[in-house]
């Protein structure tokens, strides 16, 4: 019996040792089984049967501007902290300093959880700050690329186009819709200048303006002002006139030892219009001064719809013509330009930002010991059209904001501003060059182009009338008689347009016209004057150096 042990022990020892072989073989299977399906999955090649292998799906980094920030860390302490009062020093002013990036308000350390029995290490029991909350970034929409290519001319070409104007400083249309978007005077002046504040200057200042020039006064036609509402005088005449007594004023002719000498008569009618109050032959001028708070001064000579000024009347007597100038305090020129510049049923805000800017930039042209006048009454520099043009609108926030300007440190901003800017406004020495083309102006730091769109890329002046637009198509014939009407741009039959020259807008500065004769190299702006003057009657002009031969993106 003994015997038989071994040979049972070895029996065992075999089956176990069956069973171990077949485990090993089966896991050798089924490595050998997962091995090809991992290498597939790791690096894909080609399926010579056709059938979809799995594509490995590849990595993306999120977009920041798109987006949103996490949440903010809850705060460990158990206890709500209690909602902190609204400092009243915080509350907005009606001028607030914009800065270039806003500095976030801490926010409250929360209270501490009581605890009982007070633990007497104050730093064991410190309730942690809560984790800020991340700013979101603000991302703009991208920059237009523009083709870097020469433009051949074909059979036809047409010009596309967005803006009206200059492009430089205030896009009114612009002002329209950030106000509208809810932005207030101050954030408009400082989208559009960048870096200037609201100030204060002066509102009493004068400025001259020139409102007639040329005219031929005779007789029979002669310089005819009247006083309305209130009396007034002339220097020089010890008298004085009573309201709706006018002032006639003529050029005479008198020969002497057979020499033709010329001299200006002024004579002053009571409101009957025959009898006579005051004759005077003039010198080379004459000042008409209201005598009241209340006078006003017609210049009948101007013509019915715009005649009547506050301030004085100088008279410029010269040969064989007469100027008059119009000289008054800033803020009461203001009120014959802001709402002419500007409809009055546009948002408030943006009518504030309108005469910030048109003050800021009468105060930067008024030059009072040089010259006989400062400014123009038309779009040379800014439409004035007096008395007669005032609203009672623009005329309370004249009042509201007495010498109210931008400025960049201790410079006032040359405001100027511009209808529509087609979603992006241009640096000023992109804008103000030389009549070739050549860029010599100062940049100035408040004088950036600017992108002039909201951050869904929607421009802000896209309600403007004028934010696009485009010329007829035009035969090669009709481009070539366009531009072969001047010297400036005259180069034989076109060939080629180069229009790569552009500023930060993309506007135009300079613009070099290939053609049989050889080629011409102007400004956008002398483009643009020389193609608007000699356009088929009646079609569309170029409103703005913001243009190209296909539509603008």
């Amino acid at each position: 019996m003994l015997i038989d042990r071994p040979d049972r022990r070895a029996l065992a020892a075999q089956r176990t040792g069956h069973r171990a072989v077949a485990l090993l073989l089966t896991v050798l299977v089924l490595v050998v089984a997962v091995t090809p399906a991992l290498a597939i999955g790791a690096t894909p090649s080609p399926n010579p049967s056709g059938s979809s292998a799995p594509t490995p799906v590849p990595t993306i980094t999120p977009n920041p501007c798109l987006t949103p920030p996490p949440p903010p860390t809850p705060s460990p302490t158990a206890t709500p902290s209690p909602t902190p009062t609204p400092d009243p020093s915080a509350t907005p002013t009606d001028t607030p300093v914009p800065t270039d990036t806003p500095i976030p308000t801490a926010s409250p350390t929360p209270t501490p959880a009581p605890t009982d029995p007070p633990t007497p290490d104050p730093s064991a029991t410190a309730t942690p700050e809560p984790t800020p909350t991340p700013t979101p970034l603000i991302c703009p929409p991208p920059t237009p690329a523009w083709s870097k290519a020469m433009t051949v001319v074909g059979d036809t070409i047409r010009f596309w186009g967005k803006g009206w104007g200059h492009g430089v400083g205030m896009s009114q249309w612009g002002a329209k819709g950030r106000a509208l978007a809810g932005q207030t005077m101050t954030d408009i002046i400082a989208a559009y200048f960048n870096g200037a504040v609201p100030a204060v200057t002066n509102p009493a200042r004068e400025v001259r303006v020139l409102i007639l020039n040329g005219f031929t006064a005779t007789r029979a036609a002669p310089l005819i002002v009247h006083g309305r509402l209130g009396t007034w005088t002339i220097d020089g005449i010890p008298k004085v006139f009573p309201a709706d007594a006018v002032l006639k004023s003529w050029r005479v002719a008198k020969k002497v030892n057979g020499v033709t000498k010329y001299s200006w008569v002024m004579r002053v009618f009571a409101p009957n219009g025959t009898t006579v109050l005051a004759t005077k032959t003039a010198g080379s001028f004459a000042i008409v001064r209201p005598a009241e708070t209340k006078t006003r001064l017609d210049l009948d000579s101007k013509g019915a719809a715009y005649n009547r000024f506050r301030g004085r009347l100088t008279l410029l007597f010269g040969s064989p013509t007469v100027r008059v100038v119009n000289s008054l305090a800033i803020d009461d020129y203001l009120r014959g330009v802001v709402p002419v510049e500007m409809s009055t049923g546009w948002p408030i805000e943006a009518l504030r930002a309108q005469t910030v800017v048109a003050r800021s930039w009468t105060v930067r042209h008024v030059h009072p010991t040089a010259g006989v006048f400062d400014v123009y009454d038309d779009s040379r520099s800014q439409v004035y059209r007096g008395v007669r043009a005032e609203r009672a609108i623009t005329n309370t926030i004249i009042t509201l904001s007495p010498g109210l300007v931008a400025k960049l440190g201790t410079t006032i901003v040359n405001g100027f501003y511009h209808s529509t800017a087609g979603g992006w406004t241009e640096a000023n020495e992109n804008a103000f060059v030389s009549p070739s083309g050549i860029r010599s102006s100062t940049p100035l730091a408040y004088l950036r182009g600017v992108d002039d769109r909201a951050f869904d890329g929607t421009a802000y002046d896209k309600t403007a009338t004028r934010y696009s637009w485009r010329t007829p198509l035009l035969t090669h014939a009709q481009l070539d008689a366009i531009l072969g009407a001047d010297s400036r741009t005259a180069c034989g039959s076109v060939l080629r347009l180069d229009l790569t020259r552009r500023g930060v807008s993309g506007r135009l500065y300079r613009i070099v016209i290939y053609g049989t004769l050889g080629h011409r190299t102007v400004s956008g702006d002398v483009f643009r004057a020389v193609y608007n003057a000699h356009r088929p009657s009646g079609s569309a002009m170029l409103l703005s150096n913001l243009f190209d031969v296909s539509p603008l993106p």
